[in-house]
């Protein structure tokens, strides 16, 4: 290669007028298949009800985190429905008895999911739900996932 040579990387041939077709095939070419769903829970120290999303894809769970304000505890649940369903509610649960849990901790990283219901489909509504807490009042809760393409 000469000096004013550039060497170049490869770009795979994607369909520009079909943006899905785009997008799919960009994210199999570059592996780009993980990623995370993430909820802020700022009244963490209340039980109930947290929030809703909307899934944009297919994807599988792999494990999860839950990062705390200081150490505490609280049992999270998560449900998911699919939109025609909306809204997911606690017959829902995807968690079995293997929920997402910190005790006396500020943080907790887990691939222990063998008992979850571990697909997600795109138009899935996911929720979170904080079944018990003690101490913490802000946890931020973590789905790591493998997109499906």
């Amino acid at each position: 290669m000469s000096d004013n040579e550039e060497s170049a990387i490869p770009i795979p041939k994607i369909n520009p007028n079909n943006f899905n077709t785009y997008v799919n095939q960009y994210l199999t070419a570059e592996n780009l298949k993980d990623a995370a769903i993430t909820f802020v829970i700022k009244d963490a120290n209340v039980a109930g009800l947290k929030g809703f999303l909307h899934l944009p894809y297919d994807c599988d769970i792999s494990g999860y985190s839950l990062l705390a304000d200081v150490a505490g505890n609280v049992v999270i649940d998560i449900w998911k429905a699919a939109f025609a369903a909306f809204p997911p509610t606690v017959a829902n649960t995807i968690t079995a008895a293997a929920k997402p849990t910190l005790a006396a901790a500020q943080g907790v990283l887990s691939t222990a999911i063998g008992t979850w219901t571990t697909a997600l489909n795109a138009g899935d509504v996911v929720a979170v739900n904080v079944d018990s807490t003690l101490t913490l009042t802000e946890v931020t809760v973590t789905i790591f996932v493998t997109k499906r393409v």
